[in-house]
């Protein structure tokens, strides 16, 4: 149990540290995870890909483990199968299944979170409010100064907001497991 947490912690600094290196690089935060790629020279932007492969790994490995106390382990493997093909697609020429096998890996990786430990799931519900308080107060503001411009809520970065919480509630819900 303790590799598993130890995995678990070394997925959260890889992702946090790849984060750093790429918003100190850009100045911006990217529009998703897949994005950071392009943060890259062009000569480095295989790392991206080994880092996007050594994350998927160090977070899926204990997700797998747990789900396997309960024979749903598939669920992890597919979770995984799509983030490994996620992970290669950017740079190549087959750039038309990543965007698919993104979506099947974020919706996979929920369903995981239902089996494991599905209060996390109340994240969303966070996320659904804060974006509802942020459009409140940019619609009352554009009508304050009557703008007939339609506030931009998300600035671009819904998708990586989605990643993020799709990360966290995965992480939380496996180290809740493991821990408790």
């Amino acid at each position: 149990m303790m590799s598993m947490i130890y995995l678990t912690i070394a997925s959260i600094l890889l992702v946090i540290s790849f984060l750093e290196v790429a918003m100190r690089r850009t100045r911006k935060l990217p529009e998703s995870i897949s994005a950071l790629v392009y943060a890259l020279p062009k000569k480095w932007q295989w790392v991206w890909i080994v880092w996007m492969l050594a994350v998927s790994f160090t977070t899926m490995i204990p997700v797998i483990e747990v789900l396997s106390l309960k024979d749903a382990e598939v669920l992890g493997f597919v979770t995984l199968t799509s983030l490994v093909f996620v992970s290669v697609m950017p740079l190549t020429q087959e750039k038309k299944m990543h965007c698919p096998l993104a979506v099947i890996a974020g919706i996979a990786s929920q369903m995981c979170v239902v089996l494991i430990c599905p209060w996390w799931l109340l994240l969303w519900i966070v996320m659904a409010g804060i974006i509802g308080v942020v459009a409140f107060f940019k619609s009352a503001f554009a009508l304050i100064n009557d703008s007939e411009e339609v506030p931009v809520i998300l600035d671009g970065k819904g998708v990586l907001l989605a990643e993020g919480i799709c990360y966290v509630t995965m992480i939380g819900s496996v180290l809740t497991k493991l821990i408790l």
